[in-house]
């Protein structure tokens, strides 16, 4: 199936028992990013045995054609008058670069607006909800509600994805004191990719 990742509109839904499928490119436009999923039968199965995996892609703009050279006329030569000395001012203040948040674990330490924009993200694909009640999430707190959303996401991509990627994502351990989220997971929620891993 092939949609658009925008507007979640369906533009190829097609079962074939071949190994490859071949689309019009004409139906695809320039710049739009397509969400294309794979859902791989067993023999004898049926669709509910199978399993999906979802990738995102774009066609590249034609490139546009080079101008040809110029032939560039030599400049006469001009008398080029020396330059009045003038104060070069002194180095300004150094400034540090801006570090990767989500370059170090995160734990219940973490500013609230950082742990927050994770929980935001998690809301959206479907591991937790903001919305109140008893089984929300605290909003801008690691909770234990928070931390079960993030184990329980790890657990699926480790199984959905891991043998793809050949690394799988290290897990939380809840019972430390003070459990804290690694880089490669919060890397992945927090991508600026388009992938999205929604829970099934």
């Amino acid at each position: 199936m092939i949609r658009n990742a925008d507007t979640n509109a369906v533009l190829v839904d097609e079962t074939t028992a071949e190994t490859s499928n071949m689309i019009p490119e004409g139906s695809l436009a320039e710049g739009v990013v397509y969400r294309i999923d794979v859902t791989a039968i067993p023999i004898n199965g049926a669709e509910a045995d199978g399993r999906t995996a979802a990738k995102y892609f774009a066609l590249e703009p034609a490139p546009e054609p080079k101008p040809e050279p110029t032939e560039v006329p030599e400049p006469e030569p001009t008398e080029v008058p020396e330059p009045e000395p003038t104060e070069v001012p002194g180095p300004g203040p150094r400034t540090e670069p801006t570090p990767d948040i989500w370059a170090v674990p995160l734990d219940a330490s973490a500013d609230p607006l950082q742990i927050e924009q994770l929980q935001l993200v998690l809301e959206r694909w479907g591991w937790l909800t903001l919305a109140g009640g008893e089984f929300s999430a605290q909003r801008g707190v690691l909770d234990q509600v928070t931390l079960q959303a993030v184990l329980d996401f790890q657990l699926f991509v480790n199984e959905q994805y891991a043998g793809v990627s050949g690394r799988p994502l290290v897990l939380l351990d809840l019972a430390l004191e003070n459990p804290a989220i690694q880089p490669d997971t919060l890397k992945l929620i927090m991508n600026d990719q388009m992938v999205e891993i929604f829970k099934p």
